[in-house]
C-alpha cells in the first residue's frame, strides 16, 4: 500500500482536521460544564441572601425563556 506524497498529505490534513474538531468539541463541552457549575454556584449564593431572592428568580425565569 504505497501512497503518493500528495495523497499522504491529504490524509494527514484530514486527520489533523478531525483531531482539531474533536479537541474543539471537548473544549466546548468542558466550557459548558464550567458555565453550569458557575451559574449553579451564583444561584446558590444569591439564594442564601434573602434580599436578592426575588431578583434571582426573575433572572432564572429570563434564562429559562432565552
Amino acid at each position: 500500500m504505497l501512497l503518493q506524497a500528495h495523497q499522504l498529505r491529504q490524509v494527514l490534513v484530514l486527520a489533523l482536521m478531525v483531531v482539531i474538531a474533536l479537541v474543539l468539541m471537548v473544549v466546548i463541552a468542558l466550557m459548558a460544564l464550567v458555565m453550569k457549575v458557575v451559574i449553579a454556584l451564583v444561584v446558590l449564593v444569591l439564594m442564601m441572601s434573602p434580599k436578592i431572592r426575588i431578583n434571582t428568580m426573575f433572572m432564572l425565569n429570563i434564562k429559562l425563556v432565552i
